[in-house]
């Protein structure tokens, strides 16, 4: 979905591989910035905070056949998302 008139959607590996070339101190100073906006806000934390997450953990190809994610190695992804109260979502491939 674009964000403005004539923008077109950016890829996920877009903004990975972006993410991946800043600096650390950036996300840093982001989550200082949340922290304060948390603190001076008038509702509670678990009425603001949204977390989601998506980890892949990789498995040899060899044992875990049936997690075929590449064609050189096996893995499942896990997808966590923490709107309170948890839940949590596992994907298979």
């Amino acid at each position: 979905m674009p964000f403005s008139p004539g923008a077109t959607a950016i890829r996920r590996s877009t903004l990975a591989d972006a993410n991946a070339q800043r600096a650390p101190g950036i996300f840093r100073e982001i989550m200082f910035w949340l922290i304060q906006r948390l603190q001076c806000s008038a509702l509670p934390a678990n009425e603001i905070v949204r977390l989601i997450d998506s980890t892949t953990l990789d498995l040899n190809l060899h044992h875990y056949a049936w997690a075929n994610f590449r064609s050189t190695k096996a893995g499942v992804k896990i997808h966590t998302v923490y709107d309170p109260p948890p839940a949590f979502l596992l994907s298979l491939p």
